[in-house]
């Protein structure tokens, strides 16, 4: 409670610091265009400063990165939509993929999570993307849409807002899924120009606040969890946030109060009709003390 003044401050201090690169792209708009984020290099930074003590890190992007460690390869081709490959757009990268730079930068995501697991440090990432996608490149040129050489296009957003360049959300969100953290993306605030509107402005500030401030009192911090089953019982196995480090154990950095997790019961022998059975849930945490509870 007493850093609560310290937390809001820098709070106002992201929020102004985006309003000064809004403000300097909106008054050059053609160089920032093209511009190309590192934020998963900041990231790794940040973690590396907590690699000692562990916590939380909030990651706010304005796009995918495409420099840097941990960049991504844009995936998005316009004629994947509307396809059997359109699938594929939404899953994150493997690394059972076939190239040799994806199974790579798979395998460097994997790893990187796992780390920040194995050190205590919870990672939210919060998207608000601000250039245009592959899509308003291609109707505004007349490659696809109603007039293109494939007929009417289901993803042509004609009159609608801009839409968004290639994230790879679902890659981005290999780190907080592992750490227990959230993947939030801030979509549909971006007008003609490639600004934020007000609304998502609001709602980042919202969510760097709840983050801040409101979720240091309810997010418990190095959680295990184990689930216990009475006899013919035994949890096989646990889906959801976190890693797995000892058998039956399920370790996050960081568990909110909506958190959720599901535990795979299996019997190896018969159970009666009239036999009850026990399944118990316990979940051992660090207060903001320092003391496990």
């Amino acid at each position: 409670e007493k850093f609560r003044g310290q937390l809001e401050q820098l709070s106002q201090h992201v929020m102004a610091h985006a309003a000064r690169v809004q403000e300097a792209a909106a008054a050059t708009p053609n160089s920032l265009a093209g511009s190309v984020g590192c934020s998963i290099a900041a990231l790794a930074a940040a973690a590396d400063g907590l690699s000692a003590v562990g916590g939380r890190v909030q990651l706010v992007s304005a796009g995918a990165p495409l420099i840097g460690i941990g960049r991504l390869r844009p995936r998005e081709r316009t004629t994947d939509y509307g396809g059997e490959r359109e699938a594929e757009l939404y899953r994150p990268l493997s690394t059972q993929a076939k190239g040799k730079e994806e199974r790579e930068v798979a395998e460097w995501y994997t790893k990187f999570g796992d780390d920040c697991a194995l050190r205590q440090i919870g990672v939210d990432v919060y998207v608000a993307p601000i250039q245009r996608s592959l899509f308003s490149m291609s109707t505004a040129s007349g490659a696809v849409g109603a007039g293109g050489p494939n007929g009417p296009n289901p993803m042509d957003r004609t009159g609608d807002s801009v839409p968004n360049a290639w994230l790879d959300m679902a890659t981005l969100g290999l780190i907080p899924k592992v750490t227990g953290g959230k993947t939030i993306m801030l979509d549909g605030g971006v007008d003609e120009t490639g600004q934020l509107t007000k609304a998502v402005i609001e709602r980042l500030e919202n969510e760097l606040r709840l983050a801040m401030v409101t979720d240091r009192k309810t997010v418990a911090s190095e959680t295990v969890t184990k689930v216990r089953c009475s006899a013919g019982l035994r949890c096989a196995s646990y889906h959801g946030p976190g890693v797995q480090r000892t058998v039956g154990e399920l370790e996050i950095a960081a568990m909110h109060p909506f958190t959720n997790l599901l535990c795979m019961l299996k019997h190896d022998n018969a159970l009666k009709n009239d036999e009850r059975v026990y399944v118990q849930a316990a979940t051992l945490y660090s207060s903001l003390d320092g003391r496990r509870m």
